[in-house]
Formats: structure tokens, sequence, C-alpha cells
């Protein structure tokens, strides 16, 4: 096909082959080279490497999160450290110093003995009251045991008044001749009393008990006058505000018989 001088020549345009249209390569007879595995991963959309790969690429890594957990544990250590630090000098603030813990331990010591005092001393009074008592009791009997000698004494000697009231009022026997030549190395023969006689040994002897009864020896009621003395004292020096051992001691008296007459005192 010709083309005039004034027409402008028709040229054809070429025809590239690209990377999408290889059947237009196989037309024109230019061939697609093929793609490398690199250029493949490069046109792959990116994902997140994982931290085994970023090991693998990265030989330093380890060694860096090693060092990273060894620092994140001396880190908790020092704020434990420094927490229990700040504890206990919050305790020891709290606490005192040592002559106020001593002056507290002594002190929970104390309390903790006041029940034993309390006991003790309990103890202790129950005893001075028993034996307070019992020095009552041992007075007591020994005032019995003086009375009871008295009248002992007192009966013996009415006994004695009677027997010899009864020996002079039996008129001697006339023994017989023959009787006491034959008794003579024997004993005398047994004396027989009147009746009449120990009836009225009995009356005396029951007439002298009733007077001793009612009349008081001298050397009792002497007695009885200094005891009365010692207890009014007693009471004076009570209601001067003394207390019982302290009376007890001006007087050099038992605690007990200072106790017995307050106790009286106090009933009555």
């Amino acid at each position: 096909m010709q083309v005039g001088p004034n027409e402008p020549a028709i040229q054809a345009e070429p025809v590239t082959a690209t990377q999408s249209d290889p059947q237009v390569g196989s037309l024109t007879g230019h061939t697609q080279p093929e793609q490398s595995a690199t250029e493949i991963a490069d046109s792959s959309p990116a994902r997140p490497l994982t931290l085994l790969e970023r090991a693998r690429e990265n030989p330093l890594l380890p060694s860096f999160l090693l060092i990273g957990g060894v620092m994140l544990m001396i880190v908790i250590m020092f704020r434990s450290l420094k927490k229990n630090h700040s504890t206990r000098a919050t305790r020891d603030r709290n606490t005192g110093s040592p002559a106020e813990r001593i002056a507290e331990i002594h002190e929970r010591a104390q309390s903790s003995m006041a029940p034993a005092n309390k006991a003790m001393l309990d103890a202790e009074e129950i005893t001075r009251r028993l034996s307070a008592q019992l020095d009552n009791k041992a007075a007591r009997l020994e005032l019995l045991l003086e009375e009871a000698d008295a009248k002992l004494s007192e009966l013996n000697r009415v006994l004695a008044g009677a027997e010899r009231s009864a020996n002079r009022s039996i008129p001697p026997r006339s023994p017989d001749p023959l009787y006491a030549a034959s008794q003579d190395d024997r004993m005398p023969a047994p004396r027989t009393l009147d009746p009449s006689l120990l009836d009225r040994a009995r009356m005396d002897q029951d007439l002298a008990e009733r007077g001793s009864m009612h009349t008081t020896p001298p050397s009792q009621m002497s007695t009885g006058s200094a005891q009365d003395q010692i207890n009014e004292r007693i009471l004076r020096l009570a209601d001067d505000g003394l207390g019982c051992i302290e009376i007890a001691r001006s007087l050099n008296q038992p605690v007990g018989q200072v106790e017995l007459v307050l106790n009286l005192r106090k009933s009555s």
C-alpha cells in the first residue's frame, strides 16, 4: 500500500508485552522472564515476624531478653527490700525506743502477775484468820482446863473433908481377943461409912459447886478485868484508825485476839 506525499504515513503502534498480558507477548514473540523467589517474597503482602524468626535474624536478641529479665528481677527485689525497710521503720517508730519496750514488757509481766499476787494476798488473809481462830480456841481450851482443874481440886477437897468427918463419927470397935490374936499379922478390917454421912458429904459438895459457879475466884476476876482493859484499849486504838497489826504490836497481843475483839464489836 502506497502512501501519497500529502498524506502522513500511518505508523503502526508497537505492541509491548506487559506482565499482565502474556497472550500479547506470545503473539509478538516477546516472552516474559520468570520472577525469582525473593521478588515473589517482596511482592507478597508484609506479615509480622514471630519472636523465633526475629531471633534467627538477630542473634543478640536472646541476650537482650535475658539482660532485661535480670534487670526486671533486680528492680522487683529492690522494691520489696525498700518496702520491708519502710515497714520495719514504721514498726520501730510505733514500738518506740528499747527502754520503752522494756518498760512495756515489764508492765505486761506485772499485769500477768496481778492475779497471782491477789491469790497470795487472799491466802495470807485466810491464814491469818485461821491462826486467829486457832489462838482463840487455844485460849478457851486453856480456860476450860483451868476450870476443870479447879473443880477437880475442889472435889478432892470435899471428898477428903467428908472422909475425915466420917472417920471421926465412926466409934472404934472393941476387937475380940481371940480374933485379934489370930489376925495380928493380917490387914485391918475394911471400914464402913454411915449412909447419912455420905448423903451429907454429897450435899456439901453440891453446895460448894453451886457456890463456885456463882462466885468467881479472885485470880479469875483479876484476869477478866485485865482482859477487859486490853479489850477496851483495842477498841480505842481501832477508833483512832489503827490497823489490827499495829494494835497487836502496840499492845503485845496476838493479831487473832485483836481481830476477834473487833469482829465481836461489829457483830454486836
